[in-house]
């Protein structure tokens, strides 16, 4: 999946890194779409950064779309640039965005503004909690890189929709999408709706 430009190409590379957490090999998972795989935890006692970023098996209410935020229409203030690396942003994105959504004191106002549909941060308070967040444009990109997700490929064997949000402002009025039916990040405006899929780290 293309990031819109991310090293002129679209194509993003993982950065070595050091101080991070060890790990064990727990035991093994099988999930229906992505087949059997390791599970892998940190090692109790050690300390370090987290290591791994990990994606949901599942939608948040599978089959049901959302707005990205109704009522932040034409106040979006956190933009991030087409070609923009913002790889690790995605908990930072959700926490800011999460924050405003709970304050309607602030600029971006009330929930759904009269919208049909929710705006996502009302469907996913509990998981933001829990340490979840929706993924930036560029976390997606890798996500799809990783899996090596087409449009061929997406529904079957995978189980994801067409498009999904990411955490990333583009401009005032929109916010990036994952669009996995043509491989690639592009935009759309708040008070569209698409689907969610939160990822974490551990």
């Amino acid at each position: 999946m293309e990031n819109g430009g991310t090293n002129g190409s679209g194509v993003y590379t993982i950065p070595s890194e050091t101080g991070l957490k060890q790990y064990y090999i727990k035991g093994e998972y099988t999930d229906e779409h992505f087949g059997t795989e390791k599970v892998i935890a940190p090692v109790e006692g050690t300390s370090g950064s987290d290591r791994f970023y990990v994606m949901a098996l599942e939608d948040i209410n599978p089959g049901t779309d959302y707005c990205w935020y109704t009522a932040a229409y034409g106040k979006l203030d956190k933009i991030v640039g087409t070609s923009d690396n913002d790889f690790g942003q995605g908990r930072e994105n959700t926490e800011y965005v999460n924050e405003k959504w709970n304050d309607p004191s602030l600029p971006w106002g009330a929930h759904n503004d009269g919208s049909t549909y929710d705006d996502m941060w009302e469907v996913i308070q509990e998981e933001i909690t829990d340490g979840w967040f929706v993924p930036s444009k560029s976390e997606w990109s890798a996500f799809g890189a990783a899996f090596g997700i087409t449009r061929n490929n997406y529904a079957i064997p995978y189980g994801l929709e067409i498009s999904y949000w990411s955490s990333s402002q583009r401009t005032t009025r929109d916010a990036y999408c994952a669009g996995c039916y043509n491989g690639g990040i592009y935009i759309n405006t708040v008070n569209y709706v698409f689907y969610v899929r939160l990822a974490t780290t551990f």
